[in-house]
Order: structure tokens, then C-alpha cells, then sequence
């Protein structure tokens, strides 16, 4: 889901698949073909992107005429596998920050996902845009993504993969709502309490996820603190290769964010700096706790911004009164 581009339009792409061989070519299907799934069929429209495990596809379900997401893997068991657990981790879900699931299915001998459609862009792709966000905006986003993140863990998961790239900014008329997406990664938390993992983005990997320690539901906060990192700073938390990040990530501070944006709430800083903690006793203890920080901050810039609105209309009247142009 990361690599799709859900601003194409089924009109846009309904005519530009290519049609190699159905089973061995760079795109499995081609368009106007019919697949099956439990809630099915759905007729492809055409591609939406290619990611590691697969391609995605734009679609219709044939009697609804509702329009969604193919996910197909690359083929194989264990890619099938894969993408069936991803499936089963996104059922426990009806949240409105969180991408809904409706089927999977198997055609041509591999498995395919599908789920809502959604227009917008992901995080990374805003980032790529604009380099950094307000103040309020990068908090805004944070809280959404740990609303996700609440049902997430209460759900006895962990996701494991938290980055811009999957928390898609999905469009609405009134409003842009932040989804997570892609569970590839997800555990339960009881797994990864008892097994020693290590696997997840460098940039965005908690130190217990490097260093492949028992695991729990503050691995994920980690990974929100480094994404506000980013959104606030324009900066990536660490530099350098994978294994360069990965060991800065275990040993090493980041700069501080005040170095980098001098006018940064203080509040907001400390929030962050909580939140990237390397010892996971030291952060957040829960998503509710870091969300609530979180808006208390985001109330806290409210209230600034309404004091400074205030100070310039009655800096204006004492100047009016004092005849002062």
C-alpha cells in the first residue's frame, strides 16, 4: 500500500495496464478482468503502484459498483501468507484511523487483499513536498496516527512499522483524516514479548526492534517520535547508510530539535524527546498518554495564537486612542 498512488482515478488508468503474460509478467492481470473473494467479484480498473510484495491494483466490486484496492502478492506461499496475515491483523479493526479490509481471495494462484479506496497521499509524499510541517499540523497528524494506534494495541498488536510512508492522508470533503495502513509487519503483542525480532524501516526502528529485544506497544511510540521528529525539523532523526542509522539509533542522542527550529513549542520539544527515549521505560506509557500530551500542547498553541491576536487589537486601539497612526 505504500507505493500506491490513490490520486489516479479509475477513469485515468482504466486503458494504460500493459498485457504481458498473465502469470509470469511485471503486472498479473489485466484490466476489465474479473476476480473472485468471498464478497466478490470485483473487476480490475487498472494498476495503482508495485511495492517488494506485490502489486496494487484500482477496482470495482461488479454488483455494487463501489470502488477499492487490490492488493495482490507476488506469488508463493509464504508471500500468501504473509499478505493473509496482514488481512486477519486489519479485521479486527472498524476505525476511522485505520484502512479497512472487505475481502481476500485467491487468483491465479496467488492471494490478493482488498480494501477501501481512498484518495490522498501518504505522509512521505507531503514531506517530500514540503520538508517540514507547522507546529500544529505535525501534532495533529501525531494524534490521529495514536488514535490508530490506541485500538492497535488495545487489540493486543503491535504494528511495527510506523513511518510517513504508511499513514495515508485521506481526503474527504470536510476533512483529511489520517489512516494507518500496512500491517505486513504487525505481531501480537504476546509474540513479540516472548520472541527476539528485528525487522521494520532503519530510520524508524525503536532501539528494542535493533538490537532485537522483547518487544511491547512502546516500540510503536518510538517510531511516532521519530516521525514528529521529521515532520517538525525537515530533518531526518539520523543520517548515513542503514547500518550507520542503526547504530546511532542504539548509542547515540539526536540533535536536539530547539537546535534546529529555535522557535519550536517547549512543550512540543519535550513531548518529543520523551517519545525518542532509548529506554523504553523512560517514554510515553501508552498511545493515550502520548496523544493526550499531545493535545494539551496543540491547546496550549491555540491559546497562544488567540493571546497574540488579542495583544495586536489592543496594541491597535492604544494606538488609535493615543492618535498614533
Amino acid at each position: 500500500m505504500a507505493n500506491a498512488q490513490p490520486r489516479l482515478t479509475h477513469r485515468d488508468t482504466a486503458k494504460t495496464m500493459p498485457s504481458p503474460e498473465k502469470d509470469l509478467g511485471r503486472y498479473l492481470l489485466e484490466s476489465d478482468e474479473r476476480i473472485g473473494g468471498t464478497h466478490g467479484p470485483y473487476c480490475l480498473l487498472g494498476p495503482l503502484g508495485e511495492g517488494g510484495m506485490g502489486q496494487v491494483y484500482l477496482a470495482e466490486h461488479i454488483h455494487s459498483g463501489t470502488l477499492v484496492v487490490v492488493k495482490f502478492s507476488n506469488g508463493g506461499q509464504q508471500r500468501d501468507d504473509h499478505l493473509e496475515g496482514e488481512f486477519n491483523a486489519l479485521m479486527h479493526f472498524n476505525h476511522p484511523n485505520i484502512l479497512q479490509v472487505h475481502d481476500f481471495g485467491i487468483a491465479h494462484g496467488r492471494g490478493f487483499m482488498v480494501t477501501e479506496y481512498l484518495e490522498g497521499d501518504d505522509l512521505h509524499g507531503l514531506l517530500h513536498r514540503q520538508n517540514l510541517l507547522e507546529p500544529d499540523a505535525a501534532a495533529e497528524i501525531a494524534i490521529q496516527a495514536l488514535r490508530a494506534l490506541e485500538a492497535v494495541h488495545d487489540a493486543g498488536l503491535l504494528h511495527n512499522d510506523v513511518k510517513p510512508a504508511n499513514l495515508l492522508l485521506a481526503e474527504y470533503p470536510d476533512a483529511t483524516v489520517v489512516k494507518l495502513i500496512d500491517f505486513g509487519l504487525s505481531t501480537t503483542a504476546e509474540y513479540a514479548a516472548g520472541n527476539l525480532v528485528s525487522f521494520g524501516t532503519p530510520l524508524y526502528m525503536s532501539p528494542e526492534l535493533v538490537s532485537a529485544s522483547a518487544l511491547d506497544h512502546r516500540s510503536d511510540l518510538y517510531s511516532v517520535g521519530v516521525t514528529l521528529y521529521r515532520m517538525l525539523s525537515g530533518n531526518d532523526l539520523f543520517s548515513g547508510t542503514n547500518s550507520k542509522v542503526l547504530g546511532h539509533t542504539l548509542r547515540d542522542p539526536p540533535t536536539p530539535l530547539v537546535a534546529l527550529v529555535p522557535d519550536i513549542p517547549r512543550d512540543l520539544e519535550r513531548i518529543v524527546s520523551c517519545a525518542l527515549e532509548k529506554d523504553p521505560a523512560k517514554r510515553f506509557r501508552s498511545a493515550i498518554s502520548f496523544r493526550e500530551a499531545l493535545q494539551d500542547a496543540l491547546d496550549n498553541m491555540d491559546q497562544a495564537r488567540h493571546s497574540d491576536v488579542r495583544s495586536l487589537v489592543e496594541l491597535d486601539a492604544d494606538r488609535s486612542k493615543a492618535g498614533v497612526a
